[in-house]
């Protein structure tokens, strides 16, 4: 089967164009944090069970000292702060 992604790749590429996405570069502060988020609260070790992408937003949002925008309730059982209370 072959799949023509060009379209998904324009998509993205428009999404990211769009004022203020910013794409950060990725730091040994975020990874350390993202480690930590996966000891943590990461699947098999927290009721959480965060993932893999999870936790470079969590090592993200930690290592900036922002808010994390998300849905569902897996951040909502960690120490990160919502965006959204």
């Amino acid at each position: 089967m072959i799949v023509d992604t060009s379209a998904l790749i324009a998509d993205l590429e428009a999404v990211i164009a769009l004022p203020p996405i910013h794409i950060e570069p990725l730091t040994a502060e975020i990874v350390d944090h993202a480690f930590h988020g996966f000891r943590t609260y990461g699947k098999g070790n927290h009721p959480a069970r965060l993932n893999f992408g999870d936790c470079f937003a969590y090592g993200l949002a930690k290592a900036l000292g922002e808010p994390l925008l998300f849905k569902g309730d897996d951040f909502g059982r960690t120490d990160i702060t919502p965006a959204v209370a």
